[in-house]
């Protein structure tokens, strides 16, 4: 058996994903069903010096870093038992190492959460301030075009999570002059399950343009979407019909997501929009009459915060 079909096998295993194997467009091995170009994940690899194109069954964000992983195994960086940083790697895109390689690398820490910095490719300085900045039991890399940490948080909650977060972008920008996104995952109990954590940043990350626009978002900022997720098309489709007339209206839309970025506030939503607060009052009075939804209510608002979102990911996906 070749070592890329062994690769390929131990992945199919791992991920419960198969793989096909392409080169020059003729199809050489796969790990079970045979998979074409269409509907599925490409990723091109090279071995002995020849180009070939793996076939990963699906689309998807979890296709998406199944063929950044593949990439990395195939690429010079042979993965090894010997370096800490593939370790790292290794269980970042899911695979379970047995724990004493874990306790070799001194890895095996407990209530573990992970970061990603987004930038505008400064990687390497970031990196270089990071690992001079981060406290103990703190890892950093560069994975898939952006910083990942990974740092133990005993005993913190989600509130001084964020504000490291901040603190730490605040000093990114001090020091270096660097503007850049932080987003946080989940805090799961032990090391060998940071890619939990890993993928909901990722998801974050992916999802942060229809969010509120700040600096640093965390997890709980992502629940909307999953509340979402469980929805159907043709329900989604039946809300927006339902607001149609009141979602035309870009003066109310802007006013009531300014309304709602400003913490249901309305002396600080009117001065973000420089209207007066009668002026403000009779916006949010004319949405309920049309909508039926009173965003100054906080059932209400999350009603109309979930409406939103639907709109834009509507409109982006309409782009595409």
């Amino acid at each position: 058996m070749e070592e890329y079909e062994i690769i390929l096998n131990k992945f199919k295993k791992q991920f419960k994903t198969d793989v096909s194997v392409y080169l020059a467009s003729e199809h050489i091995y796969s790990t079970g069903k045979i998979l074409d170009f269409n509907g599925n994940t490409t990723v091109e690899i090279c071995l002995k010096g020849e180009k070939y194109t793996l076939v990963i069954g699906g689309v998807g964000e979890n296709q998406k870093q199944y063929a950044n992983f593949l990439q990395f195994l195939f690429s010079g960086e042979k993965l090894s038992a010997d370096s800490k940083t593939d370790v790292i790697i290794k269980t970042l895109y899911g695979e379970k190492l047995p724990l004493k390689t874990y306790e070799k690398y001194g890895l095996n820490i407990k209530d573990c959460v992970v970061l990603i910095i987004e930038n505008n490719n400064e990687n390497t300085a970031i990196l270089n301030f990071l690992n001079y900045y981060n406290k103990e039991n703190s890892f950093n890399l560069i994975l898939d075009g952006n910083i990942v940490c990974i740092f133990s948080c005993k005993f913190a909650d989600y509130l001084s999570i964020s504000k490291y977060a901040d603190v730490l972008r605040e000093a990114l920008k001090e020091e270096l002059g660097f503007y850049c996104k932080i987003v946080i995952g989940g805090v799961v109990e032990n090391f060998c399950d940071v890619s939990v954590s890993y993928k909901q940043a990722l998801a974050i990350l992916n999802q942060s343009e229809f969010l509120t626009e700040k600096n640093v978002y965390s997890y709980p900022d992502f629940l909307p979407f999953k509340i979402l997720n469980n929805l159907t098309e043709a329900e989604k489709n039946s809300l927006i019909n339902s607001y149609n007339f009141y979602l035309k209206d870009k003066v109310l839309l802007e006013t009531a997501d300014e309304f709602l970025n400003s913490d249901l506030n309305v002396l600080r939503a009117s001065k973000k929009l420089y209207v007066h607060r009668n002026t403000l009052y009779y916006r949010l009075n004319k949405i309920e009459k049309i909508t039926g939804l009173d965003v100054k209510r906080f059932s209400d608002a999350l009603t109309y915060r979930l409406l939103s979102l639907i709109v834009k990911i509507k409109e982006k996906d309409d782009e595409n």
